[in-house]
């Protein structure tokens, strides 16, 4: 969301994000004026165009302590993880993702700390060979 009502988002100013609200985030809302009362919104000082939604929404709040990336026939795609299920991806659970493809994945761990980071803890892709 963007204070423009073309919905437009000029460089180095804020847009908004409900995470998890189509409602609210579709460019169908546009000029649409709303309220909303207890909601959780997250102020962007940004905006990258090329970014992956999956990449994206793995990098919101969870209480999971561990996410993973993974891609299927359909794209990249992002899952939640607790820590057993990380400690089992290999093994167990990435083949039990619906139309996970085998080995292509990047397991992510999320930080405790007041400042969000997220860091790479396996990675498992195709080598880029020329």
């Amino acid at each position: 969301m963007t204070m423009n009502s073309d919905g437009s988002v000029g460089k180095d100013k804020l847009c908004y994000l409900m995470p998890l609200c189509s409602w609210h985030n579709s460019t169908s809302k546009d000029g649409m004026l709303f309220a909303h009362t207890n909601t959780k919104m997250l102020q962007l000082s940004g905006y990258m165009l090329g970014e992956l939604a999956a990449t994206f929404m793995l990098r919101t709040p969870s209480a999971a302590p561990y996410a993973v990336l993974y891609h299927t026939e359909h794209g990249w795609a992002f899952r939640d993880l607790a820590e057993e299920q990380a400690s089992n991806l290999k093994s167990d659970f990435l083949h039990g993702l619906a139309g996970a493809e085998d080995g292509d994945y990047v397991l992510f761990e999320r930080s405790r700390d007041s400042v969000p980071l997220h860091y790479i803890r396996e990675v498992n892709l195709p080598s880029a060979a020329p």
